[in-house]
């Protein structure tokens, strides 16, 4: 199967079936565009244990971080990357790892509002 590469105006980067899609302005920043397309290729064409657990540490981000913050704080189009579901070519996407995020952060905040409720 051969991969197809398609740069789009929102998110980061994401693999779906065999293609990668990566923002446009990831075009400024070569060496972290490189890291992220090694990462989109460690992924299997499905979603996988595997898959989940590399989205969890990202190892290939490691030694491009600042890049990775500066082109998120500077590009705004890329932040629709944290929520778990997206729409790429017409295609409503669920993101597993995100919605993993989203549920835990739900249910901490909801956690902590109850305490702080029960204590006033």
């Amino acid at each position: 199967m051969s991969i197809v590469f398609k740069e789009i105006n929102y998110g980061i980067a994401s693999r779906i079936g065999s293609t990668v899609y990566l923002h446009k302005g990831l075009r400024k920043y070569p060496e972290l565009r490189e890291a992220l397309i090694q990462h989109e290729l460690g992924h299997s064409s499905g979603y996988t244990k595997k898959d989940l657990l590399d989205d969890f540490g990202i190892k290939e981000l490691r030694s491009h971080k600042k890049d990775y913050y500066n082109f998120i704080l500077n590009t705004p189009s890329s932040w629709s990357e944290y929520l778990p579901v997206c729409r790429y070519e017409g295609q409503w996407i669920i993101s597993p790892t995100l919605a993993l995020y989203w549920l835990f952060a739900i249910g901490v905040s909801w956690i902590v509002v109850s305490y702080v409720r029960s204590i006033f």
